[in-house]
């Protein structure tokens, strides 16, 4: 059985893009010292910047996966990633506090809790999304070859 390392790979870059979007807007809000920024704002700002990362995870995987599968595998591994990544993204935001936890304890400092998190939310949903994504390239593959 073939282990598809490319889309492993865009997976998890992928993954990078739509989880970094999650954490700019506090990280960016929190290092300049705005605190003081009214909470509905921030928070329009972040489903914002979320989904334009989104938007442009889902484009850039398309087009990166159109080199190494056909169009139909391609769109369908997208379409998989557009669908599933706020249900991994949830449960990356939800088991993220134990990595953060750890990172904080391994630090010593909130910023090693933060990059901690960070890197558990990224992790979690490339794992998760890659799942996903390589059971669909299969089932698109048996579809081709039933079907033609």
């Amino acid at each position: 059985m073939e282990f598809p390392v490319q889309l492993s790979l865009t997976t998890g870059q992928s993954a990078l893009l739509v989880s970094t979007g999650g954490y700019v807007v506090p990280f960016i809000a929190i290092s300049l010292g705005f605190e003081n920024l009214n909470k509905k704002l921030v928070d329009v700002l972040i489903a914002a910047v979320w989904l334009v990362a989104f938007g442009l995870a889902v484009w850039w995987m398309f087009h990166k996966l159109r080199a190494f599968y056909t169009r139909r595998e391609a769109r369908a591994i997208a379409t998989a990633f557009g669908v599933f990544t706020p249900v991994s993204l949830v449960l990356a935001l939800l088991l993220s506090e134990i990595s953060g936890g750890y990172g904080e304890w391994l630090v010593g400092h909130p910023w090693g809790g933060l990059a901690g998190a960070f890197a558990g939310t990224i992790a979690i949903t490339a794992l998760l999304n890659f799942i996903v994504c390589w059971i669909v390239l299969r089932v698109t593959r048996l579809t081709v070859s039933l079907y033609g």
